[in-house]
């Protein structure tokens, strides 16, 4: 009888024993279960956190990337516009120097021997021994603006000599002969006062040396460009830093 009783005492606590390890079996793999959703979670969470970084920096280069190109952008409108002035600057000192051919308003005046005593452009002419008359009208029409002068379609310019030799006056080293024909662009208006004014070179020419004269105003003057080079052996600039 207490061996039965034994046996029983011994069945029901191995079967407590056995719900007790089934529950707590059933404990562990739901527990398992929760632990491995907060790992995907944190796993997750990381790969956003670096998705974040990433975009921040690309973010960042995408910036940077569009101000240099910017920079590129307004380098070149800047490059272009000093470019633009440089050839302005350029054209100017040019045509201040004569190696531009230009056009404007301005007058023309041509200069010939006397009727009476036209030597046929050759010896014995007063104009051409007397080519100090030229440099007084070209004097005159310097100091009244004149833009441009030329002188039988040689350009005036600083370097420019007259005088004359072996029948004929040279001009920029060219030979010429009358009758001679100086053209000027600037105001008209002042060009031609400027010549034509009381008891002025016009007037001496005509009447004090019986010169054939003719002075017009034009709209367009034609002043052809220096076609000589001007090489400075002794001439130096100056820095003006220094």
């Amino acid at each position: 009888m207490k061996e039965l009783n034994g046996k029983v005492a011994l069945g029901v606590l191995c079967a407590i024993l056995g719900l007790t390890i089934s529950m707590q079996f059933k404990a562990v793999k739901g527990n398992a279960g929760g632990f491995l959703s907060s790992q995907k979670a944190q796993q997750l969470a990381l790969e956003l956190k670096e998705l974040r970084v990433e975009k921040s920096s690309l973010t960042e280069e995408l910036t940077q990337l569009e101000k240099r190109l910017k920079e590129y952008e307004m380098s070149e409108a800047d490059e272009s516009f000093i470019i633009k002035n440089l050839k302005k600057d350029l054209e100017k000192y040019q045509v201040v120097a004569g190696y531009k051919t230009i056009e404007g308003p301005g007058i023309v005046v041509t200069i010939d021997d006397p009727i009476q005593n036209h030597p046929g452009h050759g010896e014995n002419s007063f104009i051409m021994y007397n080519y100090d008359i030229l440099l007084g009208v070209i004097n005159k029409l310097n100091g009244a603006g004149a833009e441009a002068i030329s002188i039988n379609d040689q350009r005036y310019t600083s370097t420019t000599e007259i005088y004359y030799t072996s029948n004929s006056v040279l001009v920029n080293s060219v030979p010429t002969l009358p009758p001679f024909t100086i053209k000027a662009v600037g105001d008209a208006e002042s060009l031609y006062a400027a010549l034509n004014m009381r008891f002025g070179i016009i007037e001496e020419m005509r009447e004090l040396y019986n010169l054939q004269v003719n002075i017009k105003k034009e709209n367009k003057v034609v002043i052809p460009r220096y076609n000589k080079t001007t090489n400075f052996k002794y001439a130096k600039p100056i820095d003006a830093t220094s």
